[in-house]
């Protein structure tokens, strides 16, 4: 009989409906794959071809990106980069550090305190 085909676009399709179902969730390839339905090769492909990217990559820029939003929403006198990291289940700080420079140009703790100035800075023009 042999394996159904299914069409990349919905396997697109239904990786980013369970990747933002698991907003906050550290996933795995093999979780995303279980909720595709699909081999780990055939999502790494899926991925490859709309992204230019395998799928952990994926999932870990996102990661980034959602903790940069975090940050900048953050009130940097009651929390921490390191808070919010681990909200986002990181919990290689240097790491996840280098990889936000590379990916956003600028460190996490900047991100943060960019809030922090623009609330002062809002603050004074009143």
């Amino acid at each position: 009989m042999g394996r159904r085909k299914v069409s990349q676009k919905q396997i697109m399709r239904t990786a980013m409906d369970f990747v933002d179902g698991h907003e906050h969730d550290c996933l795995t390839l093999d979780q995303l794959a279980t909720a595709t339905g699909v081999s780990e090769r055939t999502l790494r492909n899926a991925f490859h071809c709309c992204f230019g990217i395998p799928p952990m990559q994926y999932l870990h820029r996102r990661t980034i990106r959602q903790v940069r939003k975090a940050l900048k929403g953050a009130d940097a006198s009651e929390t921490t980069v390191t808070q919010i990291a681990t909200q986002f289940g990181i919990w290689q700080f240097g790491g996840m550090a280098r990889d936000y420079r590379i990916l956003l140009g600028e460190l996490p703790s900047e991100s943060l305190r960019d809030r922090a100035l623009a609330d002062r800075c809002s603050n004074a023009d009143q």
